[in-house]
């Protein structure tokens, strides 16, 4: 079974995550980051997306713009996918992205 809300943390980085198996949306809070940390996320079922939440005070930059601080980027499209880095405690960015992942 899959939990519908997961965090993320530093110990986390260089993973994959997906929503493989998941009854709802897939929820992926990271909690907290260092510079050069990176999660890969993946959207296996379309009917239920992942959604990636940011820190309180850090943004996410995807190629559809810039998240408000700790706002999301979200997609449900099978086969999208985005790798996100962390660049500093306040900012995390796409460095690779298939897909629209729209971010608030």
């Amino acid at each position: 079974k899959v939990r519908n809300a997961i965090t993320l943390s530093s110990r986390d980085s260089g993973k994959v995550f997906s929503n493989e198996g998941a009854t709802a949306r897939v929820d992926f809070a990271i909690e907290w980051m260092s510079p050069g940390d990176e999660w890969n996320f993946y959207v296996h079922t379309g009917v239920h997306g992942v959604r990636v939440i940011a820190p309180a005070v850090a943004t996410i930059t995807t190629n559809s713009g810039t998240s408000a601080a700790g706002g999301r980027t979200d997609d449900a499209t099978v086969g999208s996918f985005i790798t996100l880095k962390c660049l500093s405690t306040t900012v995390i960015s796409a460095v690779v992205q298939k897909g629209t992942w729209t971010v608030t």
